[in-house]
């Protein structure tokens, strides 16, 4: 289903009421049964239009459509985007997308955003190792936003006290 098909709804107006951010998987799927079309961060626009006073954090900043995940938060002051899953594997695999190719197709999407209070980490562990994913972040993020993305703004998004 589309995300704004009405099927959904229901969870929509629970995550109003309970004052909780809803995870939407975006961009790529490594199962051939999963519609790409149905992944599209571009779909969550709808979302934030139609659903205003909930929060949305668009999965793995829609990669490799990264450039319009970042639109998609940069217009609306209900979506967020978390860095999960840009990379699956090992401690090899992280070293071999540790590149500036993969780096500045992130990093563009990130510059586009100028908004590093509506970034969150996220690992998609234990598809890949943690702390060589925390690594390949810390190199991505400057410095001085890494406290906000590694930790204040999941706090505030989650609402953890």
């Amino acid at each position: 289903y589309m995300l704004d098909d009405i099927v959904y709804y229901p969870i929509y107006d629970l995550a109003k009421k309970y004052k909780l951010p809803v995870v939407i998987h975006s961009g790529d799927t490594f199962s051939e049964k999963g519609r790409l079309k149905f992944s599209q961060p571009l779909h969550v626009d709808e979302l934030a239009f139609l659903y205003p006073d909930v929060t949305f954090i668009i999965a793995h900043m829609g990669d490799p459509w990264i450039m319009d995940a970042a639109e998609v938060a940069s217009k609306n002051k209900n979506v967020y985007v978390d860095l999960s899953g840009l990379i699956v594997g090992d401690e090899k695999d992280v070293n071999r997308f540790n590149n500036n190719e993969f780096i500045t197709h992130i990093k563009r999407g990130l510059v586009y955003l100028d908004n590093y209070d509506k970034v969150l980490f996220g690992s998609d562990w234990p598809l890949v190792g943690l702390a060589p994913y925390i690594e390949f972040i810390k190199n991505i993020i400057p410095k001085e936003h890494h406290e906000k993305v590694f930790y204040l703004n999941a706090k505030k998004v989650f609402n953890i006290k």
